[in-house]
């Protein structure tokens, strides 16, 4: 918590979350706290998707992410994170279902 004051506090609940995700993102990657696998330009973050993610500093962003996600709920266990994070799959002519994200990344960042 910031502030001079006790009418000045300020938490994260306050700020943007995509504000303070770049933030966080931009604060891992300039102080190294966070090394990013040497493969993350050729991971995919899921079984639905087919491409990589196209932003060079995904894998900070989504650390950043998982951050305020278990700060906010500290009860999350990484198959919550998995389904959270996860997204429809494109199944052709068959109906699209929700699908998981890889853990391994959750496991890495976290």
């Amino acid at each position: 918590m910031l502030g001079r004051n006790q009418q000045d506090f300020i938490s994260v609940k306050d700020v943007p979350a995509w504000d303070f995700i770049v933030a966080l993102a931009n604060h891992f990657k300039k102080h190294n706290t966070i090394k990013a696998p040497e493969n993350s330009d050729l991971i995919k973050s899921g079984c639905g998707k087919e491409l990589s993610p196209y932003s060079e500093d995904w894998y900070f962003i989504r650390a950043a992410s998982l951050g305020r996600k278990v700060f906010l709920r500290n009860r999350l266990g990484t198959g919550r994170l998995r389904h959270i994070y996860g997204h429809k799959k494109n199944n052709g002519y068959a109906r699209s279902h929700h699908c998981r994200v890889a853990g391994g990344i959750i496991r890495h960042a976290l």
